[in-house]
């Protein structure tokens, strides 16, 4: 059938997108196809019948043809976009089906025009192609595109008619009334094409704006719904907080009070509106300071976070911290303040208990600095002279079994020493105050002093001590002192606890780029570890066996210190071993290597040797106030040619100083009416040529080497202090330094 006879489509619901104008407009081409088909096919049979049956038949099948193949491959379109297939393409052919529609119907009318043209039928073909103008323009909105191709090709054809009408016949004065009624239908037809038009445009429109009224209505009752619930959460919130809320009005009267507030101040609801807050709830303890920040928070409308002390109604002191917020002035809200307050008295309480803790702990602290301060001078006192004395019966000639005494109280003065600064270095652990610092060495020299310092130890016990030292081991920058404490502690243990046989070094350093992976084994065949004891090896205050303190002594310090040296400087200490088969300490450290040269280095770590040079014309001062010390150093000293003086306390240091101006002072700390750093403070303000004073004691803790350095002190020793090493630090002091005037005597 033609668009001549096809209803208007009409949908309540207009679409507003392309894809769905060309889903109304494929359903509208379908659903009147059956009525277009049999108007279509009346219209050629009126035309063509009074020509030929043959012709009427013909035209009939054409124009039924045209409309089926223009609605099958609608709804062929329609079934790919069902199945994503894309909008353009489907436009484009349904151009091709309208026009190939409109280009036979266009033909099947211009047919009947030129088959008879005698005949007033051409009246009826104006008019059918007209309704057929008609109706395709009522498409209009729904594929423009399609409707205008339709349109142009029925155009063409209606001026074919009139053009064929004016030809055959001329002069006719019928033709001008037949063409002005033409152009009246094409004007019609323009103007009720157009009114649908619009009416559709105006109905998307309308729809458009319903859709946005609609959108924008339900998006605001969506935000009216989200601050109803908001609101109501808030209140709900508000009501069963733990917290106080206390809502004020810009008087600052109580306009509101939750359940909390109740609860916390004692007071009800009903009481506390109307009234003022620090009328009810303020009380002789209420800070006036706070009272005041308040009040001007209140009047600037300034919010405001403070601590404050309260009373209940029953008179109890509360403490609460209370946030103050401003609320804003509107129309429904008249301003005023909300105080949000918490009930932090338990929490006060607990940071009283917290401070009271803390300052115990401090006190404790400082009671156990001083408790090892004291029993480390206490200890180191009578062991500077046990090693000393022990170290001048060494130089005597003695028989072999003194010479055994003197070495086995050497070796257990040493290990009084090491117990010492075990417990020493254990109390730095725990305060977090035991330092690395690093510095360049030459691991060759090194293990040469450590060889040098243990092997006599072994070879006492009938044990071999051997080193085990690659020849390309680099230069090294590390925390020499606190490397020798770890291998001295394991090489140690390995000849207490090793019966026979011996002990193995096994040094391995492999470089690479400026990073050396050192690794020490110490391995011995002594009486091994169990399991058992192997999971608490490395405890404080503990060792491997229950049995092991009774029987080779020892306070279980030493190995838990040295892993906690190796991690801090990066690495690691670890075990293995089975009872009864030795063990082998594992000691790993990355150290940065370096490129100094060997000999910066050897002037560094060699121990220079004592100068033969002249002290006879110097003078030493030792501040000693233990009779024992002073005799020893008078021993240590007496061969060296210098004057030596002694002062027992010291106010006689300061005097024998003014009195004799020595070159040099060795000062103790602790010493009767004041000490050595008072007497060093004294003599440093003294407007007189200064000695070089060294600080010899027995507080060994690293704060007692800065008290003495801040004080003037020049260099620090600490008992027990060895004679080798005392006199190699005086040599070094005054070989190069001038002699100081004398006062005449």
């Amino acid at each position: 059938m033609s668009d001549a006879t096809a209803p208007q489509p009409f949908n309540k619901e207009i679409p507003t997108d392309e894809e769905g104008k060309f889903r109304g407009y494929a359903k509208a081409r379908a659903d009147f196809l059956h009525v277009r088909l049999v108007v279509a096919a009346c219209g050629a049979l009126i035309i063509y019948i009074p020509h030929s049956w043959h012709f009427a038949l013909i035209t009939v099948i054409a124009v039924c043809l045209a409309e089926a193949l223009d609605t099958i491959s609608l709804n062929q379109s329609i079934k790919r976009l069902n199945s994503g297939a894309p909008l353009r393409p489907e436009l484009r052919f349904s151009l091709y089906t309208a026009a190939f529609q409109a280009l036979l119907f266009s033909g099947v009318v211009i047919g009947g025009a030129i088959l008879q043209p005698r005949v007033t039928i051409d009246m009826f073909l104006i008019c059918y192609l007209f309704a057929a103008v008609m109706n395709a323009g009522m498409l209009l909105y729904f594929n423009s595109a399609a409707t205008y191709l339709r349109l142009l090709i029925y155009g063409i054809t209606m001026i074919l008619i009139i053009s064929m009408r004016w030809m055959y016949f001329a002069g006719a004065p019928v033709l001008a009334y037949e063409t002005a009624a033409t152009l009246l239908l094409a004007y019609i037809a323009f103007r009720v094409i157009d009114f649908v038009e619009n009416n559709f445009r105006e109905q998307e429109q309308d729809k458009v704006n319903a859709l946005s009224r609609q959108k924008s209505m339900k998006t605001q009752l969506e935000v009216y719904a989200n601050k109803e619930r908001h609101l109501l959460q808030l209140a709900a919130v508000a009501k069963h907080a733990n917290d106080s809320v206390i809502v004020f009005d810009k008087t600052g009267r109580i306009t509101w009070v939750n359940d909390a507030f109740t609860e916390i101040t004692e007071y009800p609801r009903d009481e506390a509106i109307g009234r003022r807050a620090g009328t009810i709830l303020n009380g002789p303890m209420t800070s006036p300071e706070t009272v005041a920040k308040i009040e001007h928070a209140a009047a600037t409308h300034s919010p405001l976070r403070i601590e404050i002390q309260y009373y209940t109604k029953s008179g109890d002191p509360i403490w609460v911290e209370t946030n103050l917020v401003p609320l804003p002035s509107s129309p429904e809200m008249d301003g005023g303040m909300i105080a949000i307050e918490r009930n932090i008295t338990n929490s006060k309480l607990r940071q009283s208990e917290l401070a009271n803790a803390m300052r115990n702990a401090e006190r404790s602290e400082r009671a156990k600095s001083e408790f090892l301060a004291t029993t480390s001078h206490e200890i180191r006192t009578p062991m500077n002279s046990i090693v000393g004395l022990t170290d001048l019966l060494s130089e005597h000639d003695l028989d072999p079994a003194a010479r055994e005494y003197v070495v086995a109280l050497q070796d257990s003065a040493q290990s009084l020493v090491r117990i010492v600064n075990d417990i020493l270095d254990l109390s730095k652990l725990e305060a977090g105050k035991l330092k690395i610092t690093p510095s360049v060495f030459e691991p060759g020299h090194f293990f040469n002093k450590l060889d040098n310092l243990m092997r006599p130890r072994a070879e006492a016990k009938g044990l071999s001590l051997s080193i085990d030292l690659p020849d390309d081991l680099p230069l090294l920058y590390a925390d020499e002192g606190r490397i020798r404490q770890i291998l001295v502690n394991l090489i140690d243990n390995a000849i207490k606890f090793t019966r026979s046989g011996g002990v193995t070094v096994a040094v391995q350093g492999a470089r690479i780029a400026n990073t050396c992976r050192f690794s020490v084994d110490v391995t011995d065949s002594g009486i091994g570890i169990s399991e058992s004891g192997m999971r608490r090896l490395f405890g404080y205050y503990a060792q491997a066996e229950d049995t092991t303190s009774q029987k080779y002594g020892g306070t279980g310090l030493g190995l838990a210190i040295s892993r906690h040296l190796a991690r801090e400087m990066g690495g690691d200490l670890t075990a293995v071993s089975h009872e009864g088969q030795g063990s082998c300490f594992s000691l790993f450290l990355p150290i940065a290597c370096t490129d100094q040269s060997l000999e910066g280095i050897e002037e560094v770590t060699q121990i220079p040797e004592a100068p033969t040079a002249n002290l006879a014309e110097r003078t030493i001062l030792v501040a000693e106030d233990n009779a024992t010390n002073r005799m020893l150093m008078s021993k240590f000293l007496e061969k060296c040619g210098a004057e030596i003086v002694f002062a027992e306390d010291g106010q006689q240091a300061v005097d024998l100083f003014c009195a004799k101006q020595p070159d040099l002072i060795l000062m103790d700390m602790q010493m009767p009416i004041f000490d050595g750093v008072e007497a060093t403070s004294r003599i440093r303000a003294l407007d007189a040529p200064q000695p070089y004073i060294v600080a010899l004691t027995a507080n060994a803790q690293k704060d007692d080497r800065d008290r003495c350095l801040k004080s003037g002190m020049d260099d620090f020793l600490t008992k027990p202090v060895r004679k080798v090493e005392l006199l190699d630090t005086i040599y070094k002091v005054l070989a190069d330094r001038p002699m100081m005037e004398k006062p005449l005597s």
